[in-house]
């Protein structure tokens, strides 16, 4: 069964099985949840090339499009990138390790550091945002400029509910 098959047939049974329930938001949910499942699996697959998951990407290219020698905080970091604290402390050490990129210490509060790329860091967030950018036009090309700007528009609305 396609996708979009497994979640006609899961809409149809519930209404079967709970036909006082309304599903089509839940219809909604699954299709967005789909989306974004097969996403992220094709990005982690173009990406592991470079040896980076997409989490991974996430924080080089949240550097990366703050400019040529930006330093960012673990909690700016976390932020931007919508993760825990907890969940970024592993990005980093991985990151780190693969000297992709690097802590500097703030002087004043030595609990305190920031995070820059290194050289290598910088060409592996270009050649991601590249593949990214491009797995994304591909992904998207079959809809209309229309069903883009409409799209854009609901999703903008269901996020900023949160």
């Amino acid at each position: 069964m396609t996708p979009l098959e497994i979640i006609e047939d899961t809409i149809a049974t519930w209404n079967r099985e709970r036909p006082e329930l309304d599903f089509a938001a839940m219809a909604l949910v699954l299709r967005l949840g789909t989306i974004a499942k097969v996403g992220i699996e094709r990005t982690e697959t173009a990406l592991a090339p470079l040896g980076i998951n997409v989490g991974e990407f996430d924080v080089l290219a949240t550097i990366r499009r703050h400019g040529a020698g930006a330093e960012l905080t673990p909690s700016t970091l976390a932020e931007l990138t919508l993760i825990s604290q907890s969940g970024l402390t592993n990005r980093i050490r991985r990151l780190t390790d693969a000297g992709l990129i690097a802590r500097r210490t703030n002087t004043a509060d030595k609990r305190s550091f920031t995070l820059r790329l290194t050289a290598k860091g910088s060409r592996t967030a270009d050649k991601g945002i590249a593949i990214v950018a491009t797995l994304d036009d591909e992904f998207m090309h079959v809809l209309t400029r229309t069903s883009t700007t409409s799209l854009k528009s609901a999703l903008d609305t269901l996020i900023s509910r949160f």
